[in-house]
């Protein structure tokens, strides 16, 4: 996908599951590490020791390579901008790819925000 071309939005579960596995990320406030099982998402990615990390459905995989990924959403008023995240852990067996928001909010100072239409 490039970068000028406009955000799809996925409308049925089993495309919202295609999309977080391949250029999708959803935003998780449960999650304590940000994770991904795309290994092309990430335009750097290193070894690093193992992680364990304990999944939604009480797996615990141990991902032993970490790296930054370029995230494109899309902005209040549907400009769409490109944001940086480092320290994604990558794991082939992830199925999904996930920010932490409580990731984002220590070490980034972001703020979410959920608001009704």
């Amino acid at each position: 996908m490039r970068l000028s071309e406009p955000i799809s939005q996925p409308f049925t579960y089993k495309e919202m599951e295609d999309a977080l596995r391949t250029s999708a990320w959803g935003s998780d406030s449960m999650a304590s590490v940000h994770l991904s099982g795309n290994k092309d998402s990430f335009h750097s990615l290193r070894h690093c020791p193992p992680q364990q990390i304990t999944t939604a459905n009480g797996a615990v995989i141990a991902a032993n390579c970490v790296g930054t990924v370029t995230v494109r959403a899309q902005a209040e008023g549907g400009d769409s901008v490109t944001f940086q995240v480092e320290n994604v852990f990558y794991h082939p067996d992830v199925s999904a790819n996930l920010l932490s928001t409580g990731v984002l909010v220590k070490q980034k100072g972001w703020e979410f925000h959920m608001l009704p239409k």
